[in-house]
């Protein structure tokens, strides 16, 4: 039993040792002899059986090795789809800025936009974030406006694409998240009694988040905030806008604040 646990010890640290070796060789070494078309056609294979960190494998060594072929413009568009479905955001944004780059007035722009945003829309979503409910409202924005304003671009650019109906959605849900973002930190200043502040982020949301489900109740905080403030006018103002807006939200900002301080 020693001697079999002995030689499974050995073979075990010999496997790990072969292993770090390999990892450390270079792409060359690693595909030395393949031609082009070999590591083309085994990164679209491994695609299209959702190999994915295989493709990244077989595209990385080809824009290696083989920079200027006549693959490399479909590799750099596949490396970008790759990167994203093995689930490596940072670098699928990396490599469709690299080819938005390099191909401006490729007919496949639109397509490395519109991953590069969805690569964007996906970060720091996480093992969590799929499992269990997470409010993203209370996440860090940066990489979400990046997405949006992605989105924004493929529709101004290719208002036609094919990508552009689910751009558009996408764009939809992130201002959504974003207006309920700005309604809760104008509900924290209203209960501290900061109007000014309150008032600012909820007229943001009117201001520049049109259509969001949270429009009407900022423009509530409003009128409460500019009444507290003792401004009548842009009280009466958004008074006004609710009626107009809103089945029976005629309401007066000093009748209406009073429950919402309930939930606040």
């Amino acid at each position: 039993m020693k001697k079999l646990a002995y030689f499974v010890s050995l073979f075990l640290i010999v496997l790990v040792i072969n292993g770090c070796s390999s990892a450390h060789k270079s792409l060359e070494e690693q595909y030395k002899g393949q031609s082009a078309d070999d590591l083309y056609t085994q990164g679209e294979v491994s695609l299209n059986k959702k190999h994915y960190k295989d493709a990244v494998q077989y595209f990385e060594a080809l824009q290696t090795i083989y920079p200027f072929g006549q693959h490399a413009e479909q590799t750099q568009l596949d490396l970008v789809y790759a990167y994203y479905k093995s689930d490596d955001q940072i670098s699928a944004v990396a490599a469709a800025d690299r080819f938005i780059r390099l191909y401006p007035r490729s007919e496949h722009v639109d397509y490395a936009i519109y991953l590069r945003g969805l690569a964007n829309f996906n970060q720091k979503r996480g093992i969590l974030q799929n499992l269990f409910y997470t409010d993203l409202s209370q996440r860090d924005f940066g990489t979400m406006k990046q997405a949006f304003g992605d989105f924004k671009l493929l529709l101004e650019r290719f208002p036609n694409s094919s990508y552009a109906p689910d751009a558009k959605q996408r764009m939809i849900y992130l201002r959504n998240i974003f207006a309920k973002h700005e309604l809760d930190v104008a509900k924290f200043y209203m209960r501290r009694k900061s109007y000014v502040a309150a008032n600012n982020r909820a007229s943001y949301i009117v201001q520049h988040l049109q259509g969001a489900p949270e429009t009407k109740e900022a423009l509530q905080i409003i009128a409460a905030a500019n009444e507290a403030l003792g401004l009548t006018k842009p009280a009466e103002d958004a008074k006004r806008v609710l009626a107009l807006n809103y089945s029976q939200a005629s309401l007066s900002a000093s009748t209406m604040h009073k429950p919402w301080y309930k939930f606040w």
